[in-house]
């Protein structure tokens, strides 16, 4: 991703480090990038709703602080970097290359507090990064209805509510396609699992899922 003037300016001032070694340049090296982000983890029929899941790894260490730091400290350059691990991820899968052409990616939308708060849509521009170096389609069809936070709620409550918050804004969709919910963590799958009913009641045949890291 291209970076803004106040970037580089900033950088010239407090260079980035490798998150992994921690040498000045990029947030993830060259070299890291090749030998230290083998990651990517999938699931097959993980319930009856979505057929498909992939994800990167389970929220700890380096890249949940990559993920931290693009969703929460602005840092919007680390959209780059971790969807291309993601399509590095990808383009090793079979299952993924077998279909790939059938995929749509569907960004959960991001509740407009937080957008407000943070100047950016995290999960529009990841789909957007995602969709350019995959070369696939991606559509916001999904519309956030409720102005509710999921932040500490409990397993329960998340699902109370997010049968609640989400509405389709698109039209019929195909069911030859393969819609793909695209979301930053996966922490009850309450949200998913809505919006993939949501999918499925407006045409879709098959439902997967992506997301950065699994709580």
């Amino acid at each position: 991703m291209k970076k803004s003037i106040s970037e580089i300016i900033l950088d010239s001032l407090a260079p980035e480090e490798c998150y992994f070694c921690r040498k000045l340049g990029d947030s993830i090296c060259k070299n890291c990038l090749k030998t230290r982000c083998n990651f990517g983890n999938f699931l097959s029929q993980p319930n009856t709703i979505i057929s498909k899941e992939f994800y990167l790894s389970q929220r700890s260490g380096e890249l949940q602080k990559i993920v931290d730091e693009f969703k929460l400290q602005s840092k919007r350059q680390n959209a780059h970097y971790l969807s291309h691990l993601f399509a590095d991820f990808l383009n090793s899968n079979e299952v993924f290359n077998r279909n790939r052409d059938r995929i749509i990616l569907v960004p959960v939308p991001t509740l407009s507090a937080h957008i407000r708060e943070r100047g950016f849509d995290h999960t529009q521009i990841l789909a957007k990064q995602l969709s350019k170096v995959l070369k696939i389609k991606s559509l916001e069809i999904i519309a956030k209805v409720s102005k509710t936070t999921q932040r500490g709620a409990n397993f329960k409550t998340r699902q109370i509510q997010a049968k609640k918050s989400y509405q389709f804004i698109g039209e019929k969709l195909s069911k030859d396609k393969i819609y793909v919910i695209l979301d930053d963590i996966r922490t009850t799958g309450a949200t998913l699992n809505s919006i993939a009913e949501i999918l499925l009641k407006n045409g879709a045949g098959e439902i997967w899922a992506f997301y950065l890291l699994q709580q």
